[in-house]
Order: structure tokens, then sequence, then C-alpha cells
């Protein structure tokens, strides 16, 4: 009653001409509706608290903060270059053929340009080897594939393997198992990755990252195994090639999602955030590229110990994983798991229809596709190619 008799008051004031009665101390201070004042009051008070304030941080404050995220990221980024670098020459070193497993030799192989036996009739004689070289009816020179001899690790005709002496057969095999280990990998990837996001969506980053890890050091001791002669075939080959998949994008969508965990709604210092974490894995790709120079400058002929050896680095990378990096996932965010998180078409069309709201994101998408495949299709190609022109595999590198 109060309320409506001050409220009858003033609207008869103000029919009649009169001014309103005046405003107490506290409605006075009050600024107006509509006022630049009342706007910023207005913006600050819906802000959350920890977006209010924030400030730009220092490179030692971020990498106190961030510093398990960069270490984490940096060493899985290791087994990156792994697939570049080592991959390949690794398939080539276990290429066997004619005396060596008993692999004859289709005639395509055979050294039938005159250039080609003139240079490898000349390279023998240099090293005191003998050639069975024939004529055809032509009189042009012919070298049977197997007739090769075996030039000596380093030496611009080696094959790249002990155990075949045909360089133009080791590089043909080695590089239809990348045909289609490759693939396989990557469509292990495409499957895997909606599912591994949508658990660390709900049951947090660590149990992810830490699958992915160990996929890592399967891959690893499958190469391992194969290298000492534990399996015939290709199977632990191709098997440690696909497991090979969490060293691309599934890792770093994991490891993007922490940085976005630690730093919430900081914009700012999440760019800078995530430009550091890449700064980190191109220092982890230096060293790496590094260590596989080492391997490759050795000639080995069996890659077990490099590969028992990475098995270990995955080991120690797992056991930081578990003691060093804590769960960043918000508890209130953590759900149980349901039987639709495991269906990754169903995820994927999600993600799809995301995008296709936004003709920016699908032009990124696009060209993020079209970069892909030709990065891909770059660092298959570029080692064989330059070993083909007469590049050593420690120059290729």
């Amino acid at each position: 009653m109060t309320l409506l008799h001050e409220n009858a008051e003033t609207s008869q004031n103000l029919v009649i001409g009169m001014p309103p009665p005046p405003e107490s101390a506290e409605s006075s201070q009050k600024p107006a509706i509509g006022s630049v004042s009342a706007m910023k009051e207005a913006t600050v008070s819906v802000q959350p608290a920890d977006v209010a304030g924030i400030e730009l941080l220092s490179a030692s404050q971020m990498a106190r903060r961030l510093w398990f995220v960069f270490t984490l990221s940096g060493l899985c980024n290791v087994f990156n270059m792994l697939e570049v670098n080592i991959y390949l020459p690794y398939l080539y070193s276990r290429v066997q053929c004619c005396e060596h497993g008993g692999v004859l030799l289709a005639s395509k192989y055979d050294a039938v340009k005159q250039d080609n036996a003139g240079d490898l009739l000349k390279a023998a004689i240099l090293l005191g080897s003998t050639m069975n070289l024939t004529r055809d009816e032509a009189g042009f020179f012919h070298l049977p594939a197997c007739s090769l001899p075996h030039f000596p690790a380093g030496h611009e005709l080696w094959s790249m393997s002990s155990k075949c002496q045909n360089k133009a057969f080791v590089q043909d095999t080695a590089q239809q198992m990348v045909s289609i280990s490759q693939p396989v990998q990557k469509g292990l990837a495409i499957l895997v990755l909606p599912v591994a996001g949508a658990l660390a969506d709900v049951k947090g980053r660590v149990p992810v990252m830490a699958a992915f890890i160990s996929c890592l050091m399967l891959a690893c001791m499958c190469f391992a195994a194969d290298a000492c002669g534990f399996m015939s075939g290709n199977a632990l080959v191709y098997m440690g090639g696909a497991m090979l998949f969490p060293s691309w994008d599934p890792k770093d969508a994991i490891v993007n999602g922490v940085v976005a965990d630690v730093l919430g709604n900081d914009e700012n210092n999440k760019s800078r955030a995530f430009s550091s974490s890449l700064t980190i894995n191109n220092i982890g790709s230096v060293v790496c590229s590094a260590i596989s120079y080492v391997c490759i400058r050795l000639h080995l002929t069996s890659y077990f110990l490099p590969w028992f050896a990475f098995s270990g680095l995955a080991l120690s990378i797992l056991t930081f994983l578990f003691f060093c990096v804590p769960e960043t996932l918000p508890e209130h965010f953590k759900q149980p798991i349901q039987l639709s998180m495991f269906n990754p078409f169903q995820a994927h069309l999600h993600s799809l229809s995301l995008l296709g709201r936004d003709r920016v994101l699908v032009l990124l998408a696009v060209i993020s596709f079209i970069f892909t495949g030709s990065f891909v299709g770059f660092i298959v190609t570029l080692f064989s190619y330059l070993c083909m022109i007469g590049f050593s595999m420690e120059e290729a590198l």
C-alpha cells in the first residue's frame, strides 16, 4: 500500500506540473540509466571473476603454470620425427632378396641401361669385386638383378640393406609398405579421434593421453621385435605403423585441451601458450632429428637397439604422465561413459554439422585438408627421391 501511494503521488505531481519529490542520497549517487558509467558498471558486473582481472603472463609465469604440458608435448613430438626420419630407413634395412630369403627378382630389376651397368662395373673394379656381365644380341651389357655386387654401407651405390644388393628392389619394397601402412594409420586416427575426444571430455585428459602413449610404446616394441626376427612376414611392421597414429593429431588434441583447462577464459595467454607449445614441439623435432642422424650415420644392419631405446622413452613419458601431470578436467565436467561415445561416425557428423554453420570454419577445414594431404605425400616421397638421385641417407635426412 505504501508503494502504491508513493507511485500515485509521483504521477499526480507530474500531471499538475509539480516537480517530483527529491531523491534520497543513495539514489542520487547512482549513475543514470544509459550513461557511460552505468554501461561500464553493468559490463563489469556480468563478467566472470576470473576474466575481469586478466593480465599477460610473463615467460617465467607461463613456464611455471604449464611446464608439465610443454614437457609432455615436446617428448611426444619426438615420435613424430621418428616416423619421418627413422621409419623409412628401417624399412630399407629389413628388405631381403636373392640369397637372403630366397626371393628371386623380376627382370625389371636387371641393370640393362648402359650408363648404369658402366657405373656398376667401375665401382666394382675399384672395390676389387667381380661382376657377371653378359651381352645381349645387340652387344649391350646386361647384368641380372641378383648379380649386383654388395657395395659397402655409405657408398653411393649401396642398396641401403645388408640383405639385398638391388637398390631398386629395396626402394620399391619399402615404398609399397609405406603405401599400405600410411592409409591404415590415418584411417585409425580418423576413427579414434572423436571417440578419444569424447572420453577426454567426460573422464579426463590423463587416461586418454596414457592410452595414446601406450600405443606409441607398443609400436616401438613391434618394430624392435621385427628387427630381431621375432616373426617372419610384415605383420609386426604394419601393426607398429598403425600404432604410431597418436604421434600426430590425436595427442595434439589432448595437449590443447589441457592448455584450455589450465587457462580457462584467458584468451590472450591461451594463444601465447599454444605458440609456446608449438615451439617446444619444434625443439623436440630438432633433438629427434639429431638422434636420427646419428642412427642413420652408423648404417645399422638392424634397428633393434634404436626401437628398443625409443620403447624405453615411451615408458619414461608414461611414468612422467602419471606422476607429474595433474588431471586438469574440472570435476563437475566428469560424467559417466555412454555407449554412443564409441560411435565415431555419429561424432564426426555432429562435428561437421557444427563446422557447416560457419563459412570461415568450412574454408579453414578445406585448407587444412589440402595442406595435410600435400604434407604427407611430401614426407613419404622426399627421402626416397633424394636417395634415388644420389644423396646418401644421412644427407637426405
